[in-house]
């Protein structure tokens, strides 16, 4: 692993090889929009509180649920 020539044409054979079977090759990302509301809940997981991910589906959003506060 240390011999960076004879390593790096071996790389590029392999990909020669490998990266034509694949199927697809994202180049993108998808970004989730995920709404908090926070007319009547506070203590959402944002960028400066990030206690967990904030995705509904996940199955840790009962952390969420947990930690909410009412704003009102």
């Amino acid at each position: 692993m240390d011999d960076k020539p004879k390593l790096t044409p071996l790389f590029r054979q392999a990909m020669e090889i490998w990266l034509p079977d694949l199927p697809d090759i994202q180049l993108t990302e998808f970004y989730h929009r995920i709404p908090m509301n926070t007319t009547y809940w506070k203590n959402w997981p944002t960028a400066e509180n990030p206690y967990i991910n904030g995705a509904f589906w996940h199955l840790t959003y009962q952390l969420v649920l947990n930690n909410l506060e009412a704003a009102q």
